[in-house]
Protein backbone atom coordinates (compact mmCIF):
# COMPACT_ATOMS: atom_id res chain seq x y z
CA UNK A 1 0.00 0.00 0.00
CA UNK A 2 2.67 2.07 0.59
CA UNK A 3 4.38 1.95 -2.87
CA UNK A 4 0.84 3.28 -4.16
CA UNK A 5 1.00 6.04 -1.83
CA UNK A 6 4.63 7.41 -3.29
CA UNK A 7 3.86 6.87 -7.12
CA UNK A 8 0.57 8.41 -6.46
CA UNK A 9 3.00 11.49 -4.99
CA UNK A 10 5.52 11.41 -7.49
CA UNK A 11 2.34 11.96 -10.19
CA UNK A 12 0.73 14.72 -8.10
CA UNK A 13 4.31 16.49 -8.32
CA UNK A 14 4.71 16.26 -11.64
CA UNK A 15 1.35 17.85 -11.76
CA UNK A 16 2.32 20.57 -10.11
CA UNK A 17 5.62 20.90 -11.86
CA UNK A 18 3.19 21.28 -15.20
CA UNK A 19 1.90 24.78 -13.85
CA UNK A 20 3.18 26.74 -16.56
CA UNK A 21 3.48 30.40 -15.07
CA UNK A 22 5.13 31.82 -17.39
CA UNK A 23 2.40 30.72 -20.14
CA UNK A 24 -0.33 31.63 -17.97
CA UNK A 25 0.44 35.00 -17.07
CA UNK A 26 1.87 36.25 -20.54
CA UNK A 27 -1.89 34.59 -21.94
CA UNK A 28 -3.98 36.75 -19.32
CA UNK A 29 -1.95 39.73 -19.43
CA UNK A 30 -0.96 40.21 -22.85
CA UNK A 31 -3.37 37.38 -24.78
CA UNK A 32 0.71 36.66 -26.01
CA UNK A 33 0.68 32.45 -27.27
CA UNK A 34 4.46 32.46 -25.29
CA UNK A 35 5.31 29.11 -27.58
CA UNK A 36 5.10 31.07 -30.88
CA UNK A 37 7.40 34.65 -29.59
CA UNK A 38 10.91 35.20 -28.79
CA UNK A 39 12.46 32.06 -28.23
CA UNK A 40 9.93 30.34 -27.80
CA UNK A 41 10.25 29.06 -24.10
CA UNK A 42 7.97 28.91 -21.71
CA UNK A 43 9.99 30.29 -18.84
CA UNK A 44 10.71 33.43 -16.82
CA UNK A 45 13.13 34.99 -19.53
CA UNK A 46 10.88 34.77 -22.42
CA UNK A 47 7.81 35.84 -20.86
CA UNK A 48 10.13 39.32 -18.89
CA UNK A 49 10.64 39.84 -22.67
CA UNK A 50 6.46 40.48 -23.10
CA UNK A 51 5.23 41.21 -19.81
CA UNK A 52 8.74 43.60 -18.39
CA UNK A 53 11.77 42.77 -15.87
CA UNK A 54 9.28 42.66 -13.07
CA UNK A 55 7.62 39.02 -13.95
CA UNK A 56 10.76 37.65 -14.69
CA UNK A 57 11.38 37.94 -10.68
CA UNK A 58 7.64 36.82 -9.76
CA UNK A 59 7.69 34.03 -12.34
CA UNK A 60 11.20 32.76 -11.40
CA UNK A 61 9.65 32.48 -7.67
CA UNK A 62 6.46 30.95 -8.74
CA UNK A 63 8.14 27.82 -10.37
CA UNK A 64 11.00 27.82 -7.56
CA UNK A 65 8.06 27.04 -5.42
CA UNK A 66 6.38 24.53 -6.98
CA UNK A 67 9.69 22.40 -6.47
CA UNK A 68 10.67 23.60 -3.17
CA UNK A 69 6.94 22.72 -1.20
CA UNK A 70 6.41 19.40 -3.00
CA UNK A 71 10.02 18.41 -1.92
CA UNK A 72 9.48 20.02 1.75
CA UNK A 73 5.81 17.98 2.05
CA UNK A 74 7.89 14.70 0.78
CA UNK A 75 10.55 14.62 3.01
CA UNK A 76 7.79 15.66 5.97
CA UNK A 77 5.40 12.74 4.64
CA UNK A 78 7.98 10.17 3.57
CA UNK A 79 10.97 10.34 6.47
CA UNK A 80 13.46 7.39 4.97
CA UNK A 81 16.92 7.37 5.97
CA UNK A 82 17.97 7.10 2.23
CA UNK A 83 15.79 10.67 1.28
CA UNK A 84 15.02 8.65 -2.13
CA UNK A 85 11.02 10.12 -2.04
CA UNK A 86 12.41 13.94 -1.76
CA UNK A 87 14.64 13.16 -3.92
CA UNK A 88 12.34 11.52 -6.71
CA UNK A 89 9.37 13.90 -5.73
CA UNK A 90 12.30 16.86 -7.17
CA UNK A 91 12.53 15.00 -9.71
CA UNK A 92 8.72 15.25 -10.92
CA UNK A 93 8.76 18.73 -10.05
CA UNK A 94 11.28 19.14 -12.92
CA UNK A 95 10.26 16.65 -15.54
CA UNK A 96 6.32 18.58 -15.05
CA UNK A 97 8.12 21.66 -15.45
CA UNK A 98 10.03 20.73 -18.79
CA UNK A 99 7.61 18.38 -20.31
CA UNK A 100 3.86 20.43 -19.12
CA UNK A 101 0.64 18.05 -18.78
CA UNK A 102 -1.11 21.11 -19.75
CA UNK A 103 1.11 22.31 -22.88
CA UNK A 104 1.28 19.03 -24.88
CA UNK A 105 4.04 17.74 -22.75
CA UNK A 106 6.55 21.17 -23.60
CA UNK A 107 7.18 23.17 -21.07
CA UNK A 108 10.63 25.40 -20.03
CA UNK A 109 14.03 24.55 -19.74
CA UNK A 110 14.07 23.75 -15.88
CA UNK A 111 16.58 25.80 -14.25
CA UNK A 112 14.41 27.69 -11.37
CA UNK A 113 12.45 25.07 -9.94
CA UNK A 114 15.37 23.22 -10.24
CA UNK A 115 17.05 25.42 -7.44
CA UNK A 116 13.46 24.53 -5.52
CA UNK A 117 13.78 21.58 -4.66
CA UNK A 118 17.87 21.91 -4.05
CA UNK A 119 16.72 24.33 -2.00
CA UNK A 120 14.54 21.92 -0.13
CA UNK A 121 17.01 18.84 -0.45
CA UNK A 122 20.21 20.84 1.41
CA UNK A 123 19.64 24.69 1.11
CA UNK A 124 23.20 25.80 1.78
CA UNK A 125 24.28 23.70 -1.69
CA UNK A 126 22.22 26.28 -3.66
CA UNK A 127 23.87 29.24 -1.98
CA UNK A 128 27.00 29.47 -3.80
CA UNK A 129 25.71 28.61 -6.99
CA UNK A 130 22.53 31.14 -6.74
CA UNK A 131 25.51 33.87 -6.13
CA UNK A 132 27.47 32.80 -9.29
CA UNK A 133 24.06 33.55 -11.03
CA UNK A 134 23.34 36.56 -9.94
CA UNK A 135 26.66 37.15 -10.75
CA UNK A 136 26.99 36.26 -14.09
CA UNK A 137 23.72 38.14 -14.76
CA UNK A 138 24.43 41.34 -13.70
CA UNK A 139 27.79 41.85 -15.63
CA UNK A 140 26.83 39.70 -19.04
CA UNK A 141 23.08 39.85 -19.07
CA UNK A 142 22.31 36.55 -19.97
CA UNK A 143 20.18 34.76 -18.25
CA UNK A 144 20.90 31.42 -20.31
CA UNK A 145 25.02 32.16 -19.14
CA UNK A 146 24.04 32.26 -15.41
CA UNK A 147 21.50 29.46 -15.66
CA UNK A 148 24.18 26.92 -16.96
CA UNK A 149 26.61 28.56 -14.72
CA UNK A 150 24.63 27.81 -11.59
CA UNK A 151 23.80 23.89 -12.63
CA UNK A 152 27.17 23.41 -13.36
CA UNK A 153 27.93 24.64 -9.72
CA UNK A 154 25.61 22.71 -8.20
CA UNK A 155 27.89 19.03 -8.14
CA UNK A 156 30.76 20.59 -7.59
CA UNK A 157 29.32 22.62 -4.38
CA UNK A 158 27.60 19.10 -3.29
CA UNK A 159 31.38 17.62 -3.20
CA UNK A 160 32.81 20.59 -1.34
CA UNK A 161 29.79 20.79 1.42
CA UNK A 162 28.15 17.60 1.65
CA UNK A 163 30.90 14.84 0.68
CA UNK A 164 29.41 12.03 1.98
CA UNK A 165 25.96 12.64 -0.06
CA UNK A 166 26.32 10.24 -3.22
CA UNK A 167 23.07 10.28 -4.17
CA UNK A 168 22.97 14.42 -3.98
CA UNK A 169 25.70 14.62 -6.03
CA UNK A 170 24.23 11.87 -8.30
CA UNK A 171 21.15 14.29 -8.91
CA UNK A 172 22.83 17.52 -9.34
CA UNK A 173 24.75 15.74 -11.74
CA UNK A 174 22.08 14.84 -13.83
CA UNK A 175 20.62 18.37 -13.29
CA UNK A 176 23.65 20.19 -14.66
CA UNK A 177 23.49 17.59 -17.78
CA UNK A 178 19.86 17.97 -18.38
CA UNK A 179 19.76 22.25 -17.62
CA UNK A 180 22.48 22.38 -19.85
CA UNK A 181 21.11 20.28 -22.60
CA UNK A 182 18.45 22.06 -22.40
CA UNK A 183 20.31 25.46 -22.91
CA UNK A 184 21.82 23.99 -26.05
CA UNK A 185 20.05 26.47 -28.26
CA UNK A 186 21.39 29.32 -26.23
CA UNK A 187 25.00 28.08 -26.25
CA UNK A 188 25.08 28.21 -30.13
CA UNK A 189 23.42 31.63 -30.01
CA UNK A 190 25.66 32.49 -27.15
CA UNK A 191 28.47 31.50 -29.32
CA UNK A 192 27.07 33.15 -32.07
CA UNK A 193 26.52 36.83 -30.35
CA UNK A 194 22.76 36.85 -31.51
CA UNK A 195 21.65 35.78 -28.10
CA UNK A 196 19.11 38.54 -26.26
CA UNK A 197 20.22 40.01 -23.27
CA UNK A 198 18.02 40.16 -20.20
CA UNK A 199 15.44 43.18 -20.52
CA UNK A 200 15.57 43.26 -24.32
CA UNK A 201 11.89 43.42 -25.54
CA UNK A 202 10.42 41.29 -28.16
CA UNK A 203 10.24 43.14 -31.44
Amino acid sequence: MKIFYEILFILGSYVIGSIPFAYIFTKLIKNVDLSKVGSRNIGATNASRVLGKKWFFIIMVLDGVKGLIPVLISRAVFPEPAGLMPVLTGLGCILGHSFSLFLGFKGGKGAAVSTGVLLALSYKIVIPPVILFILLVLITRYISLGSIALALALPVTVLVLEPGSTALFVFTLLIACYVTFKHKDNIQRLLSGTERKWGEKIK
